[in-house]
């Protein structure tokens, strides 16, 4: 057993070093915010939030996937906090956790049972609107999933 101990506003921390630079990589628990993450080559790669949350530039900061007829429903969700329903085609993902800015890369896919064609719009920092069509006008679709990646 290996255990690491450290008062409440403190950090328990195993450090990696090398001969040229004393801290290149660590694992750090941050106990004021309940945190767990990772450093290599002096840069935070990996951060384990208190709520579960992985973030990394290799996750999805959010992702959803939801029924867009009728009443919009999530099926399951992460950093989706609730939908918006601003026309038929037309739904807003809105998120747990802000995005850091509106440089992000949002991917919208669905299947309504016909050729559909849809897409991302609308990107804050708060939500992304969803945009689903038949081809000719907006329309509602049955299967809506949506990823997020970026800051």
């Amino acid at each position: 057993i290996l255990q690491i101990g450290s008062p409440n506003s403190n950090v328990g921390r195993i450090l990696f070093s090398d001969p040229e630079d004393a801290n290149i990589g660590d694992i750090k628990y941050t106990h004021s915010t309940n945190t767990l993450s990772f450093r290599t080559n002096d840069a935070n790669q990996l951060e384990l939030t208190s709520d579960g949350r992985g973030l990394s530039q290799f996750t999805a900061k959010a992702w959803c996937n939801f029924n867009g007829t009728s009443t919009p429903a999530f099926r399951d969700s992460h950093n989706c906090s609730s939908l918006t329903d601003y026309e038929s085609g037309q739904v807003g993902v809105n998120y747990t956790n802000n995005m850091a800015n509106v440089n992000y890369s949002a991917v919208v896919s669905s299947w309504g049972g016909y050729a559909a064609s849809c897409g991302p719009n609308d990107l804050t920092v708060s939500k992304v609107t969803a945009v689903t069509s038949n081809g000719s006008a907006y329309s509602d679709h049955s299967q809506i999933m949506v990823q997020v990646f970026g800051d």
